[in-house]
């Protein structure tokens, strides 16, 4: 399993390698030509109702999901005399729930089945890795949603939540007792007892910390990042 880990973390880290570049690059209102040197995708701009020339750019989970994809299967060429991989999208969960506007819960009866955002497969057929991808600016009900689907059914297998974010500030991370940061989004489901971290890693990137001011990459997961990625005990405080 700790192999396995390496191989993903491995790509994680080419993914937000190419996202930073990417967006320095191939935003639709920037300067000069797109860059399919690294990939071809390129990050749109929101429709200016205003027609100014400050049109704001889209950073979402889609484009870090497809990032990941592409080197996921990148990766798995290069390696593939060791490394025999295969992934589904929007996988179907193997457990019920419901997800209310003021509960999250996993049930036995009654529930309906969720969504895995990609589901990695050994060639068993067996799945071994559990990702969820989020722009950090979701509320608190959508992390609690997926942190409890990776809670429940990520037992034994390898279980990564990992967000994107524009920039990183105090405020990204909550320290300032900003409503939508990081920790605050922690502390408002942490009440939830289904939901164990023991198993989750939960990683968030920002493409711009603020010149060292804010943070870069941080890590909370049960081994330390290889990458020197900034490990945050306090988000699994109860």
């Amino acid at each position: 399993m700790e192999t396995l880990r390496m191989h993903i973390e491995n790509i994680i880290k080419e993914t937000f390698d190419i996202i930073d570049k990417l967006y320095d690059t191939n935003k639709e209102d920037s300067n000069g030509l797109f860059s399919s040197v690294k990939s071809r995708l390129v990050f749109p701009k929101y429709r200016d109702k205003d027609n100014s020339k400050n049109s704001k750019i889209r950073l979402s989970e889609q484009e870090l999901r497809f990032l990941f994809v592409e080197r996921f299967n990148n990766y798995c060429e290069k390696n593939k005399s060791k490394l025999n991989l295969f992934y589904s999208i929007e996988t179907p969960s193997e457990e019920p729930y419901k997800f209310g506007e003021d509960s999250k819960e996993h049930c036995e009866t009654g529930g309906v089945s969720a969504q895995f955002d990609m589901v990695i497969y050994n060639e068993k057929k067996e799945r071994v890795c559990l990702i969820e991808f989020k722009n950090n600016s979701a509320d608190a009900g959508e992390h609690e949603k997926d942190f409890l689907k990776l809670s429940v059914e990520g037992k034994g297998k390898l279980c990564y939540f990992i967000a994107i974010s524009k920039s990183s500030n105090s405020g990204t991370l909550g320290e300032t007792n900003n409503s939508k940061g990081i920790i605050h989004k922690f502390n408002k489901f942490s009440k939830n007892k289904k939901i164990s971290y023991s198993n989750i890693t939960y990683i968030c990137h920002c493409i711009d910390d603020h010149n060292g001011k804010g943070f870069k990459t941080i890590y909370a997961g049960t081994v330390k990042s290889n990458f020197g990625w900034e490990k945050k005990d306090k988000l699994f405080e109860k």
